[in-house]
C-alpha cells in the first residue's frame, strides 16, 4: 500500500513494513529494510545486543577482536540516524516509544565512543612501537 504524504513541502511515498504479516506503514529503514516502529525498535535492540556482547569481549568494556568494527560503525551510524529521524518525524509517539528511541540513541552513542576509542588505540600502537624501537636503538648507541 502506497500513501502520499506531504512533509516539508516535498511529497513522500510511505511504504509498508517488510516484516511478513505486518501491514503497518514503515517508520524507518534498517539494513535496507523498511520497518514499522515496532519492528524497528525490536530489530535495533537485537542488533545492539549482538554488537554490545561482541564489543565487551573478555576485558569488560574493551572491544573484542571478533567485532567487525566497520560493520559496527555502519550499524551504529544508521541506527542512530534512523532513531533520531523517527523521533523527530512521528507526531503520535507513546512515552514508551519515546523512551525506547532515546535508549537506542544513548546505546548507539556509547558503542560509538567505544569504537572510536578502539580506533584511537589501534592508531597509536604503531607510533608507540616506533618510539620504543627508537628509544632502544638510542640506548644501544649510547651504551
Amino acid at each position: 500500500m502506497v500513501v502520499k504524504r506531504t512533509q516539508n513541502s516535498e511529497p513522500k511515498f510511505l511504504r509498508s513494513c517488510e516484516v511478513r504479516g505486518c501491514e503497518k506503514i514503515s517508520a524507518a529503514l534498517l539494513h535496507g529494510h523498511d520497518l514499522c516502529l515496532t519492528h524497528f525498535l525490536t530489530k535495533a535492540y537485537e542488533y545492539l545486543e549482538i554488537f554490545d556482547l561482541r564489543a565487551e569481549g573478555r576485558g569488560g568494556k574493551q572491544i573484542s577482536r571478533s567485532l567487525n568494527t566497520a560493520e559496527a560503525r555502519s550499524f551504529v551510524k544508521e541506527c542512530s540516524i534512523q532513531a533520531l529521524q523517527v523521533s523527530l518525524r512521528s507526531e503520535a509517539l507513546t512515552n514508551l516509544e519515546r523512551s525506547r528511541l532515546l535508549d537506542i540513541l544513548l546505546w548507539t552513542g556509547e558503542l560509538s565512543d567505544r569504537l572510536r576509542c578502539q580506533r584511537s588505540a589501534a592508531d597509536d600502537r604503531p607510533a608507540l612501537a616506533n618510539k620504543a624501537a627508537q628509544g632502544s636503538n638510542a640506548a644501544t648507541l649510547q651504551g
